[in-house]
């Protein structure tokens, strides 16, 4: 484990490195989820800039998790977006987020087989955000 969290930009710099290799990153992947879990912990303390750049390393995440079909980060990663939407990470900022390639958190979720979470996120999305993302 990395000492309690490391600020979000370095830990993006990390998972950019981690994002490079392969299927045998996962545990290091699931210590960045840990120190992105540590922050979204803080809730209002959290900085204003903080929330949309763990929204997209977590997107990021699970399109890396996906390509390499590791279930049990992707669990790990859907539980963490559940836990936090409409709090720490506001629904709209989820929906917003973006990976490094432009995948939508709705392009990850299914990537990673996830229907019954992309059918939960857009049904809890106001109807303009929903609709955008379906576009």
């Amino acid at each position: 484990p990395l000492p309690s969290p490391l600020p979000v930009p370095l830990l993006q710099r990390l998972q950019g490195w981690l994002g490079q290799a392969g299927a045998e990153k996962e545990n290091a992947m699931g210590v960045l989820l840990q120190q992105y879990q540590g922050h979204l912990a803080r809730g209002p303390a959290l900085p204003a800039d903080a929330p949309p750049q763990i929204a997209a390393a977590v997107v990021e995440m699970l399109a890396w998790a996906a390509r390499h079909g590791l279930c049990a980060l992707i669990d790990r990663l859907v539980e963490v977006l559940t836990q936090h939407a409409g709090g720490a990470l506001p629904l709209p900022l989820v929906a917003c987020a973006r990976s490094s390639g432009g995948l939508t958190v709705l392009h990850a979720l299914v990537m990673c087989g996830k229907g019954a979470a992309v059918t939960a996120l857009l049904a809890a999305l106001p109807p303009h955000a929903a609709a955008s993302l379906r576009e």
